[in-house]
């Protein structure tokens, strides 16, 4: 912040100066429009690319992913040719469910970019429902161009395009020039905030719109979005299909509980006899899929409630899990059904026949990669239905353009009945 504010003296000073010298000397207008617009933007942004950097860095040094395949993914995709106008995939989406490790997979790949010397600007955004992003301001504050003068340009690509092509640390070190990653996170500060359909289409709209220009429109960047609602990381892939979805799936149970064990803010409240604390760790990974937030704070509300014992810690996460399955089971009690047949059926001590039943359990049995109808029009059918579904209700999400998959592990689990056999055999674990 220090570095920050004596460059940000030092260009009001070569501002007032420059200014001074071009009414006498070179002329107003050929400095002002020339000379300044080309140098301190540059200046400022070059000193916020590194910053972002360093800030990635000392993330990673505090924790680092294990190997996932999802990692091979990105890369290859920041390290193809590129970027260039019109080329597809012009930006990735990264989604996935909420505690898996995503920011910290995505932290640990560009960390080493920077290490490389490679140019890195993080972006990051809080989400409220009914929030208009200015996308615009958003770059100009990771920039940290925002308070320059009036005068200068107004188009956040004229400064991207410079970084591009005259990188200041690229003059000052002859390097290769590489192209600038932006990796931006959009995520939700209160996890209990509920965001409707009509929200998550104008912030798909927004984001999605901002990142084809940078990218598809202008070829200025290597984008990589990371998205906490899997709802408009959807709708982003629905909207610009020069985009590619990559969901990162939960860790295998062996990794999870490896890993588990060595996070100082779980670890503490599993203080007890190993074959117990492998018995929590399991109940939990069946029912919530490896979500280490889940995990933490399902231990911490067990601590509180002087229940740390395995006994109260797998009463918790039974109470959790009843009030997270209560969508799909909203969902699974439609019926088509009219009144005079569901009569029958109580009278013969059955439950009405599910609307959704069979076409969500092939969707489960379809593994974490998801499930392609095959063109079937009763399915195609049913699957818009719930897609419509508000964000709160909605039990489905995308894994590619055409596949979907359920939106939350505890929904797998549920509908195929609860057993750790039913999810080894869909491929889960």
């Amino acid at each position: 912040m220090q570095r920050h504010a004596v460059l940000q003296a030092v260009g009001r000073g070569l501002t007032q100066l420059l200014q001074l010298v071009a009414v006498s000397v070179i002329g107003r207008e050929i400095v002002l429009k020339g000379l300044l617009p080309r140098l301190l933007p540059l200046w400022f942004a070059t000193d916020a690319i590194n910053l972002s950097g360093k800030r990635l860095r000392k993330q990673a040094r505090v924790q680092r992913a294990q190997g996932r395949p999802e990692m091979r993914y990105i890369r290859d995709f920041i390290e193809s040719p590129g970027p260039a106008v019109r080329r597809s995939p012009a930006f990735l989406v990264v989604s996935g469910p909420q505690g898996v490790g995503k920011s910290i997979m995505l932290n640990t790949i560009f960390a080493d970019y920077a290490a490389e010397g490679r140019h890195v600007l993080l972006m990051t955004q809080n989400l409220l429902p009914g929030q208009s992003l200015d996308l615009e301001t958003i770059l100009r504050k990771a920039l940290r161009i925002d308070k320059l003068p009036v005068y200068f340009p107004n188009v956040v690509p004229e400064f991207v395009e410079e970084l591009q092509a005259r990188p200041f640390l690229d003059v000052v070190k002859r390097k290769p020039r590489e192209p600038l990653i932006i990796y931006m996170q959009l995520s939700t500060q209160n996890r209990a905030d509920d965001f409707d359909q009509n929200q998550c289409e104008a912030i798909a709209a927004a984001v999605g719109g901002f990142a084809r220009e940078l990218t598809y429109e202008y070829g200025l960047c290597k984008f990589v979005l990371e998205v906490s609602v899997s709802l408009i990381a959807d709708k982003i892939q629905d909207k610009f299909n020069m985009s590619r979805l990559v969901v990162v799936d939960p860790l295998p149970l062996k990794s999870f509980v490896e890993l588990a064990l060595e996070k100082p803010e779980i670890a503490p409240y599993l203080k007890m006899d190993e074959r117990s604390r492998a018995e929590v760790l399991k109940y939990f990974y069946l029912r919530a899929g490896g979500s280490f937030r889940e995990l933490q704070l399902l231990l911490e509300n067990a601590a509180k409630a002087n229940a740390s014992d395995a006994q109260g810690i797998k009463g918790e996460i039974d109470q959790w899990y009843e009030t997270k399955i209560q969508p799909i089971k909203d969902v699974l009690a439609e019926t088509e059904e009219d009144e005079f047949q569901q009569f029958i059926r109580r009278l013969l001590g059955q439950k009405p026949k599910s609307k959704y039943l069979d076409y969500v359990t092939k969707v489960a049995k379809a593994g974490p990669k998801g499930y392609l109808s095959g063109g079937d029009d009763k399915e195609t059918k049913l699957k818009l239905e719930l897609r419509r579904l508000q964000p709160a209700q909605a039990v489905l999400r995308s894994t590619t353009s055409t596949q979907v998959a359920l939106r939350h592990w505890y929904f797998v689990f549920y509908v195929l009945g609860e057993t750790e056999k039913a999810l080894q055999d869909a491929g889960y674990m």
